[in-house]
């Protein structure tokens, strides 16, 4: 598999706001790419994990703090590995989004976590 402008990208429901992730893997490598991703939100946020593709993982973890009235305060970590040749290829966060927002983007190397901290939009119920 060529990885020039190869992505993937994973959806969830963040206190009824859907964020969606999108990560893209640079030239230099030849290998399947996947990546770990991990959501951590306050402890009385509510978190569905909506779809993901095949070669990722989304992992939701509950922090000790709360959220403030005015947004879910979140990080969204990527770790982005590749089988093969694939060590320190360039990689980007492309977005980490909801509503038609675009919350962030980072770029990294494969092998490296890539963290966002994000304001998403919406109030914790629980």
């Amino acid at each position: 598999m060529s990885n020039a402008g190869w992505s993937s990208n994973a959806k969830a429901d963040v206190e009824g706001t859907t964020i969606s992730t999108s990560w893209s893997v640079g030239t230099g490598g030849k290998a399947q790419y996947k990546a770990a991703i991990t959501i951590a939100v306050p402890a009385n946020a509510s978190v569905e994990v909506i779809e993901f593709a095949y070669n990722e993982t989304v992992t939701v973890v509950h922090t000790n703090q709360r959220c403030s009235k005015a947004a879910v305060d979140a990080v969204v970590t990527f770790v982005i590995t590749g089988d093969g040749n694939g060590s320190g290829v360039s990689v980007s966060v492309d977005q980490v989004g909801g509503d038609n927002e675009n919350y962030g983007s980072a770029r990294g190397t494969t092998g490296s976590a890539i963290s966002l901290n994000v304001a998403i939009s919406g109030t914790c119920t629980g």
